[in-house]
């Protein structure tokens, strides 16, 4: 779902919506991440590297991707993903601030996990 959604994939659910489980209406209904698939542009991957992928997309979004079997602690420069200038930075997912230290955020990924983050300056 994170990847569809900063790659502005267009999302189709088939089930039954009235009788899904409030987790997953939760997950279809976020408006955080709905923003994203609304209103980003220019979205693109601007890193693959071992294991991790980062995309990009503007105004202030990037996904952060673990590709491998095991748990990272990933510090990535905000420049690296097009967030320069942030003085803050969201889970997009959960509405959580995440740690940024000398220009880079840091955070754990779980293996095959991911956050989507937006920017603030």
């Amino acid at each position: 779902m994170s990847l569809w959604c900063i790659a502005r994939s267009p999302l189709m659910v088939g089930g039954d919506l009235p009788t899904s489980s409030a987790e997953t209406v939760g997950l279809l209904t976020n408006d955080a991440v709905l923003g994203l698939l609304r209103h980003s542009h220019g979205n693109r991957e601007v890193i693959r590297d071992y294991g991790l992928v980062v995309w990009a997309a503007e105004p202030a979004y990037a996904g952060l991707f673990n590709l491998e079997d095991q748990s990272r602690t990933v510090r990535l420069p905000l420049a690296d993903a097009r967030l320069s200038g942030a003085t803050e930075v969201n889970d997009l997912w959960t509405g959580d601030p995440l740690r940024v230290e000398d220009g880079a955020l840091i955070t754990d990924l779980p293996a095959h996990g991911c956050v989507l983050v937006r920017a603030k300056t």
